[in-house]
């Protein structure tokens, strides 16, 4: 495609030497050419560093840093964005990889729909397996509006190009103290301020669901629910400061995270009194008087 756009790749890195190489490369192959790759190893104690130094001396295009301390995924996403150069802005995880029109893609929507955010496929890859990584109402190219996007699946930022402009002039970055959540709430704020919002459907994000050692695996909290309070106070405390009443997009939000995280099979042993802790969070108009019902009976059965 005739685009002189440059695309900022952010990379966090932490023990990956079994997949960064296939991550790298993928890129590498990328037919869209103009991009700078920014990696930042989080202090990795395996040969990552030593993969990543061997690939990048032949392409000048890939740039590698090092945080002084283990700092986890968020600040080391927050350490890259401030140097990135380019006019887009887009995240692969050092354990994912992407087809080589991927990047081409999403640009071509991006600047023919003038589009802030354009969300793309993504396939996911378990024991050489891949299943389509399907998200609700992205079935067609479309335009989506912030009002009625489900973030849930969708939260995650690896299958979205971002306008570097949306990002930096909203000062939209990653919450350093949050550990579950911290994509959702990275793009309630991009979607909250984004003009338009576009999903395409062409090229691939390979999404690897074997890594047991990556970024997003080691940042689990051990305390699920301080960290789910915090995305809803968050979400919750951002719609007061812009001073929008996005009630409705809130309480779709409010329910949408706690149906994913409590609900959820290996969260079943949460407790009600737990539950009960994030309800102050939550507009008055939400009511867990259901979800509760659901918990309750999922208890049951399996007892």
């Amino acid at each position: 495609m005739n685009s002189n756009k440059k695309v900022s790749i952010i990379m966090p890195v932490y023990n990956a030497q079994e997949f960064v190489l296939q991550s790298l490369e993928s890129i590498a192959n990328s037919s869209y050419r103009n991009l700078e790759v920014i990696i930042i190893d989080d202090c990795s104690t395996d040969n990552t560093e030593k993969i990543i130094h061997d690939f990048i001396k032949t392409d000048e295009r890939f740039f590698y840093f090092h945080n002084t301390s283990n700092r986890q995924v968020s600040i080391s996403r927050n350490n890259a964005l401030r140097k990135v150069t380019g006019e887009y802005i887009t995240f692969v995880d050092s354990d994912d990889y992407i087809s080589n029109d991927w990047i081409e893609n999403l640009v071509h929507t991006a600047v023919t729909k003038d589009a802030h955010i354009v969300i793309g496929k993504t396939k996911q890859v378990k024991a050489e397996i891949e299943i389509d990584y399907n998200i609700k109402m992205l079935d067609e190219p479309k335009e989506l509006f912030f009002s009625n996007i489900i973030l849930n699946k969708n939260a995650v930022v690896w299958n979205k190009l971002y306008r570097t402009e949306l990002i930096i002039n909203n000062h939209i970055y990653f919450a350093p103290d949050i550990y579950i959540g911290e994509d959702l709430l990275f793009n309630y704020k991009a979607m909250f301020y984004a003009l338009k919002i576009y999903y395409n459907d062409k090229g691939y994000y390979y999404y690897l669901r074997d890594n047991e050692t990556s970024i997003m695996n080691k940042s689990q909290a051990d305390n699920y629910c301080r960290n789910i309070q915090k995305v809803l106070n968050c979400i919750i405390n951002f719609n007061n400061l812009v001073g929008k009443k996005n009630a409705s997009v809130v309480k779709k939000q409010v329910r949408d995270i706690l149906l994913q995280y409590y609900l959820a099979d290996r969260h079943c042993k949460i407790n009600m009194k737990e539950l009960r802790s994030v309800d102050f969070l939550a507009p008055e108009m939400v009511k867990l008087h259901l979800l509760r019902k659901r918990l309750f009976r999922k208890e049951e059965n399996k007892k």
